[in-house]
This record gives structure tokens, sequence and C-alpha cells, in this order.
């Protein structure tokens, strides 16, 4: 069973506009964060997923222009930063 959970980011909080969703599915939760893709590097950002949470460990899907990237905990604007750029 998926249990969803979504709330706003406000332009002010530490994370990147877009939404932030909470999935747990196999007992695992993972915390759903948009990036656009215009400005994120795909690998780049699997280095990083691979690097931060290992293989297997997160999920990253594109819907339309946005990367929908699944983490066992939020990634930070830090994080996200390293992965700009083309």
């Amino acid at each position: 069973m998926i249990h969803q959970e979504t709330t706003p980011i406000t332009p002010d909080s530490d994370r990147d506009d877009g939404l932030e969703t909470t999935s747990e599915m196999d007992g695992q939760s993972l915390v759903y964060q948009e990036l656009p893709a215009r400005l994120t590097n795909p690998v780049k950002l699997v280095a990083l997923l691979r690097m931060q949470f290992g293989v297997g460990k997160y999920d990253v899907s594109m819907i339309g222009s946005v990367y929908s990237v699944g983490t066992p905990r939020k990634l930070s604007m830090e994080e996200i930063s390293q992965c700009r750029g083309l």
C-alpha cells in the first residue's frame, strides 16, 4: 500500500520551488521533490544520489520537464545546487 502526502513548499523555505511528497512503499519512506529539468544535470543528479543513498535506495522519474526525485530524506539546497548546470 502506498501512502502519499503533499505539502506545498514556500519560497522562503530551504527547499527548491515545487512540491514535496512523501511516499511509503515496502516499509521504506521516500520524500519526493521536484527539480526543473532545464536547470538539472541528470549525470550529476544520479552521481549525487548514488553517493548519498546507494544504488536502489532512491527513485527518479521525469514528468514533463520536471525530475521527480524520491530519497530517504530531503535533499539540501547545497545538494540540489551540486546538480545544477549542464
